[in-house]
């Protein structure tokens, strides 16, 4: 780690005070005088006593100087040494300042997960440990979980899924716990549904989903229910179905349709208690529509359409309410386009550009309001790269890269600032290396 260490340095002139002796002719009688005795006697003392008090004052100043000059060297802090010299006394006065250090923006690599995965999810817990689960691996779905303690940097194990699953959704309750609805093992695709309690580690299953859902997307609601829209069904139908977890009573109850067929979408809650839903696939193109769902009426309604149709992009709401997507595939290609939705007047507008195009990547608000994007793939190979978004510029500037490059990954915000970057994939393969990154 760096640092940077800020000095002040001032040095006030020591001045020093002269006294200019002046001789005058005197006239010496041959014949001694007791007059004149008593009169050079006298003038002898005088110039005593003002040539000892000259000498105690350049001493003073010297020695000022000196216990100044050696605090400072012995100090090292750039002190400012202020001296007043009134005849024989002096005072002196020490400010010192003060060093304050900055962590640099970087990534640090942290000890690996028990097992490579991609696909997975992970959640921060309330405890400060982050829970991560399932996935994918070179040869299988995973039915593992795993936690990271930030205080050891150290991973254990903790229960296993019923189900092994990837590309599932992952929500984490009002109470604590973490619900995991739908995916696929691999060869099956599934309704069920599982509940996961840190204060014994385990995972129970909960009620099963009305519709079989994959790459499917969930929200949590204001009132902590678990909203769950669209996605595949296994059987060659893209859905457009919707239904609602109630998180006190573990039902999953149909809600209204959407307008549109879609999957591999996004879902975010507005300030409102509305959801945003933007763009995704319908199995022929990328979308351009979105939708709002009033949970009151348990409706969808049509709002603004985006510039630019995509899918694996990223939906951030920004501390001014308005929701920015980031990136994705376009059906054709990666797409390094931005946009801005405005809940106020319902329309998209487009932003800066991204400095690299990328999909399967993951954003991050920080604490600053600026939004740290981290790696994805290009098209050809996956990325390293790491992108901050200023809200009030629009300016995306690139940042210090991740150690590993990687795509379809998590990264989960801790409570010290910093971010945990977990598992993915990269030119090697599945990952289970770990890092964190200093935004």
């Amino acid at each position: 780690m760096s640092f940077e260490l800020a000095h002040m340095t001032a040095h006030l002139p020591h001045q020093r005070d002269f006294v200019k002796r002046t001789d005058n002719d005197r006239t010496v009688s041959k014949t001694p005088n007791k007059k004149h005795c008593f009169s050079s006697l006298s003038s002898f003392w005088f110039g005593l006593l003002i040539g000892g008090l000259t000498g105690g004052i350049i001493l003073a100043v010297i020695l000022t100087f000196y216990i100044t000059s050696s605090y400072e060297n012995a100090s090292g802090t750039g002190a400012i040494g202020i001296t007043t010299v009134n005849t024989a006394v002096s005072t002196s006065s020490t400010i010192i300042s003060t060093t304050t250090t900055t962590p640099l923006p970087g990534s640090t690599v942290v000890n690996s997960m028990n097992y490579a995965r991609a696909q997975h999810s992970a959640f921060v817990l309330t405890n400060g440990k982050v829970l991560v689960t399932a996935g994918r691996n070179s040869s299988s779905a995973l039915s593992s979980s795993e936690l990271y303690d930030p205080s050891t940097g150290i991973w254990t194990l903790t229960g296993n899924l019923d189900f092994a699953r990837y590309k599932h959704t992952a929500s984490i309750l009002t109470n604590g716990k973490i619900l995991t609805a739908g995916g696929y093992n691999g060869s099956v695709y599934t309704s069920k549904t599982e509940l996961y309690d840190p204060s014994t580690g385990l995972w129970t299953i909960t009620n099963v989903m009305n519709s079989i859902r994959y790459t499917h997307t969930a929200c949590i609601l204001a009132n902590g229910n678990v909203l769950v829209s669209g996605g595949y069904n296994g059987g060659g139908t893209n859905l457009k179905s919707a239904e609602v977890y109630n998180s006190s009573s573990g039902v999953w109850a149909v809600t209204g349709d959407m307008l549109y067929i879609r999957r591999l979408h996004t879902l975010t809650l507005l300030s409102d208690g509305r959801v945003l839903t933007a763009s995704g696939y319908n199995g022929s193109v990328a979308l351009d529509t979105t939708e709002l769902y009033d949970p009151s009426t348990g409706t969808w309604t049509l709002t603004g359409k985006m510039n630019y149709g995509r899918y694996y992009h990223t939906e951030s709401i920004l501390t001014n309410g308005k929701v920015l997507v980031i990136g994705g595939h376009n059906g054709t290609a990666p797409v390094d386009s931005v946009e801005l939705y405005d809940p106020s007047v319902g329309t998209w507008t487009l932003t800066g550009k991204m400095n690299y195009a990328r999909y399967c990547h993951t954003a991050s608000v920080l604490s600053n309001g600026k939004i740290l994007v981290i790696g994805g793939y290009n098209g050809t190979t996956a990325l390293n790269t790491t992108e901050l978004y200023d809200p009030a510029t629009g300016v995306w500037t690139v940042t210090n890269s991740t150690n590993y490059a990687r795509y379809c990954h998590t990264a989960s915000m801790l409570s010290n600032g910093k971010i945990l970057i977990a598992g993915g994939m990269g030119s090697s393969g599945y990952l289970n290396t770990a890092e964190l990154y200093q935004p």
